[in-house]
């Protein structure tokens, strides 16, 4: 297992030989027994002992043609096997590296250009993220079939997910989820959207709203913010069956661990911890929900609404007119009859996102 560097600085008095640059390590007390196999002015290669482990390297000088203000270390560094304990080793002699390169002042310049630590951690951790994927796709399933059956695979896919996928002629039955990406999965879960985003639908509430009287207004406002009001599927049908903190940042945070896996970007033993940490937290929370879809009863407006994921505002409230007017017409249509109601008035007032200490009748 190796770890290849390009170590790049300015030309002056300090280290300008292979020998120079290994002498500028070795003023570390955690490295020695150097033994050198091979020596020049440009080039040098043994092994030393690093936290009293054994470890190879080969060093190269390369002076750029297009001037003399520059110099370059070409420096690899290599365990002899692909134990977990080599990796240890590794992970920390490339700590010590950056940190001795810190304490001189950050005079090189540090590049990867072959990291094959990233690739022993990335390729452990890539088998955890398959299974929080496939998981996930898992609860998707279950739930989109429990709401609408088979019909969903055509009609109930949002349309950011058939994008992030190869459109498929084979079968037109073809699951999407099958070939959705990691963030598009999360958009099933996570993306607030509403059960009614129709226009006319909102202005039916209004007139439902007006017909009320006030011993069910209540009631009625509770039923129409549950069409209207923006949530994910996670809140409406999970969140209240199953505790976990922050579930949608340790989704997003796993995300940019498995892009950097699938980039091959430098990750460490820190990294990888923590991204196993999640993933079993993952893991644990869909199982829980996979066990949970029987518990939980889907109405006509819940199924109908999951579909829609890619609305980004109220379409309904945008059609009748900017924000002072829709506050006028909700005004009139209520009757002013919920001022003494200040439970009421709150509860519209999320509904809409208008100010709790705006008195209605100034509207």
């Amino acid at each position: 297992m190796k770890i290849e560097y390009i170590l790049i600085k300015h030309k002056n008095d300090f280290c300008q030989t292979a020998r120079g640059f290994i002498n500028y390590l070795f003023s570390n007390e955690r490295l020695d027994s150097l033994e050198c196999s091979a020596s020049s002015k440009n080039a040098e290669s043994g092994s030393f002992h690093f936290n009293k482990k054994r470890l190879n390297y080969d060093l190269m000088v390369i002076n750029p043609d297009f001037n003399d203000r520059e110099i370059c270390f070409k420096f690899t560094v290599e365990v002899e096997n692909n134990s977990k304990n080599s990796a240890e080793i590794l992970d920390q002699f490339d700590e010590f590296l950056l940190r001795v390169n810190k304490e001189f002042g950050s005079k090189f310049h540090i590049n990867y250009i072959w990291d094959e630590l990233a690739l022993y951690y990335g390729k452990d951790l890539y088998q955890y993220i398959a299974k929080v994927e496939n998981k996930l796709r898992a609860v998707i399933n279950l739930m989109m079939f429990k709401t609408n059956g088979l019909k969903w695979l055509k009609e109930n896919t949002p349309k950011e997910v058939k994008s992030s996928v190869e459109k498929r002629t084979e079968n037109e039955t073809e699951n999407y989820l099958q070939n959705a990406d990691f963030i598009k999965l999360g958009n099933f879960l996570f993306d607030n959207y509403q059960l009614q985003s129709d226009g006319t639908q909102a202005v039916k509430a209004f007139q439902t709203l007006k017909k009320t009287n006030n011993e069910d207004l209540e009631k009625t406002i509770d039923k129409y913010i549950k069409l209207f009001e923006y949530k994910s599927n996670w809140e409406r049908f999970f969140s209240d069956l199953i505790q976990v903190d922050n579930l949608k940042q340790k989704w997003d945070e796993l995300y940019n661990y498995r892009n950097i896996v699938a980039h091959s970007k430098k990750m460490r033993k820190k990294e990888y911890d923590r991204a196993i940490i999640i993933c079993k937290e993952l893991i644990n929370v869909f199982d829980s929900s996979i066990d949970k879809i029987n518990s939980i009863v889907f109405d006509n407006d819940e199924a109908g609404g999951i579909q829609v994921f890619t609305d980004n505002t109220m379409s309904g409230l945008s059609q009748l007119g900017d924000s002072l007017a829709n506050l006028m017409k909700l005004a009139e249509v209520l009757n002013k009859s919920v001022t003494d109601n200040r439970q009421v008035w709150e509860k519209i007032a999320n509904m809409f996102n208008i100010a709790k200490d705006e008195p209605i009748d100034e509207i």
